[in-house]
């Protein structure tokens, strides 16, 4: 038993948290796809008959970005950078979010500080700026961006998340908690924010509390295996190696994979 859960623990130590970031949507539904191809080929329409116009080129960039088109997003957002849109929020903060996608952060950086510097109480630009501080490890500017957007939107679970995440990496894991707890007040049936502070219970070793925790996420979403997977993991070592099998099976029927030692050692396979 004690060489099993030492094996279980080197995999759980390769686990990491759902990035529960800011999500911009992409058009997949054919009926949207269609209209969206329109509305582009008459933005596109208009520009060729005024291409000085700035703003037309930041719509067009709009819905490209929504077409998933992020290289002919970028150019459509540039060009109307050059025609002055210089002072309009929208051109910076959604060209940051696309620079997110294309993992430009020190652009996206700017793009975002731009955003912020036209629109000082944008809770949006601050979180996201936040993520990509995260992304970077630089924690203490994650915090203090996620600190701000709950300044101007403390009701927001996505920062409140996010801070706790950010604690969680600078090994304050009651204040990590804290945020967790306050996340899961306005979301409480958010399986991410869910598995998140699960995790984080698992590394403080608190887990009776843990295990309770992984039941709600997998009442949210029964869906995910890992979530079955990490139940079992806790249920194993609490010596409940009977549920440890019935959710390591859980999660391999739902994809996840699984190294037959684990279930050879909970399920007594062979």
């Amino acid at each position: 038993m004690k060489h099993f859960l030492k094996y279980l623990l080197v995999i759980f130590l390769t686990s990491s948290t759902f990035n529960i970031f800011s999500q911009y949507h992409i058009v997949t539904d054919t009926t949207e796809l269609r209209d969206l191809r329109n509305k582009i080929k008459q933005t596109q329409l208009i520009i060729d008959k005024d291409k000085k116009n700035g703003a037309n080129y930041l719509k067009l960039a709009d819905l490209k970005t929504k077409l998933g088109d992020y290289p002919g997003a970028y150019e459509a957002y540039n060009k109307s950078e050059e025609l002055g849109l210089q002072n309009v929020y929208q051109l910076y903060h959604n060209r940051g979010a696309l620079r997110e996608r294309l993992v430009d952060h020190e652009g996206a950086i700017q793009d975002f500080t731009r955003a912020i510097e036209l629109k000082p109480t944008d809770a949006l630009s601050y979180n996201d700026r936040g993520q990509i501080y995260y992304l970077m490890k630089k924690y203490d500017l994650s915090i203090s961006d996620f600190e701000n957007a709950l300044k101007y939107n403390k009701d927001w679970t996505l920062p409140l998340s996010n801070l706790a995440m950010s604690y969680k990496y600078t090994k304050q894991s009651e204040k990590a908690l804290e945020y967790y707890n306050l996340a899961l007040k306005h979301s409480p049936e958010d399986y991410r924010v869910l598995y998140n502070k699960g995790i984080l219970l698992m590394e403080m070793e608190k887990y009776d509390v843990a295990q309770g925790v992984f039941t709600e996420a997998i009442h949210a979403n029964d869906h995910i295996p890992v979530l079955f997977y990490y139940r079992g993991y806790i249920e194993a070592v609490l010596g409940e190696l009977d549920e440890a099998c019935e959710d390591f099976k859980k999660a391999e029927s739902l994809g996840q994979e699984i190294d037959p030692k684990v279930l050879s050692e909970a399920c007594n396979r062979n």
